[in-house]
């Protein structure tokens, strides 16, 4: 049972499920390792992206998961935001 009171609880009831994209993306790879200090090919990590956008600009931001043994500590794993500009990808908001 919850500790929350009615009014303190979240309703979930219209959140939308996305799936994430299935679709290798090289040059989020690369964003990725830059951005995580990753050594590619040696740091075994996973990660699930989605484009969504944050910010109602019209431009998708990449919300961006990832998982492996040097990124999730204690804590949990870690999240990442980036804007994607032609096929480059800047770090938006790292969520540690």
């Amino acid at each position: 049972m919850s500790n929350l009171t009615k009014q303190e609880r979240i309703d979930v009831s219209t959140i939308k499920y996305i799936p994430s994209e299935t679709e290798k993306d090289i040059y989020l790879e690369q964003a990725l390792v830059k951005a995580f200090d990753l050594e590619q090919d040696l740091d075994k990590v996973r990660y699930y992206y989605n484009k969504v956008d944050l910010n109602e600009d019209a431009n998708p931001e990449i919300f961006v998961y990832l998982v492996g043994p040097s990124i999730c500590r204690t804590g949990g794993c870690s999240a990442a935001v980036f804007k994607k500009e032609n096929k480059e990808y800047t770090l938006y908001q790292n969520l540690q």
